[in-house]
């Protein structure tokens, strides 16, 4: 749950995000200007509408578009050049994981369709951010999937060998 205040300094979700990971954009960007949050496992979140029905290529398109443009968004370029190479692999094993290259490619595309909108945005979480980038990396850290990309690829060869 936010306060109040939390979206009179943070704003609202995000329309360019559509769907998936607005949440983790208006998280991160609360983060960014300093609020903190806290984790409770026991808590139960009930959606009024599911989005399980989406079509799985358009999944992917969102996805990938909406994983880019957070990062363009609310990350500082000098971060960007500390984790490029997780960010690579991340978006090579989302294409392997998940398939669908035609629509990763049009969410690609997505992405330099709404970066003019993404950049003004950006101009102002990074004047605006409090967080010190050592409190960032934190954050961004994270663990190769358990299933690494050899396993996708080989699952991907075995498809068109076998």
């Amino acid at each position: 749950l936010y306060r109040r205040g939390f979206f009179d300094v943070c704003g609202f979700f995000d329309p360019d995000f559509f769907a998936y990971l607005e949440d983790v954009d208006i998280g991160l960007r609360g983060r960014l200007l300093g609020f903190h949050y806290l984790l409770v496992p026991q808590s139960l979140v009930y959606h009024q509408s599911h989005g399980s029905a989406i079509n799985h290529a358009f999944y992917i398109q969102l996805v990938t578009q909406n994983r880019l443009l957070l990062f363009i968004k609310n990350i500082p370029t000098s971060r960007w050049i500390k984790f490029l190479p997780k960010i690579i692999y991340g978006q090579f094993y989302f294409l392997l994981a998940y398939g669908h290259l035609f629509a990763s490619i049009r969410g690609y595309m997505g992405v330099i369709r709404k970066l003019p909108s993404v950049w003004s945005k950006r101009k102002d979480i990074k004047q605006a951010k409090v967080i010190e980038d050592w409190e960032l990396d934190q954050l961004l850290k994270s663990e190769k999937p358990r299933e690494g990309i050899r396993h996708h690829l080989r699952k991907l060869l075995k498809r068109f060998f076998h």
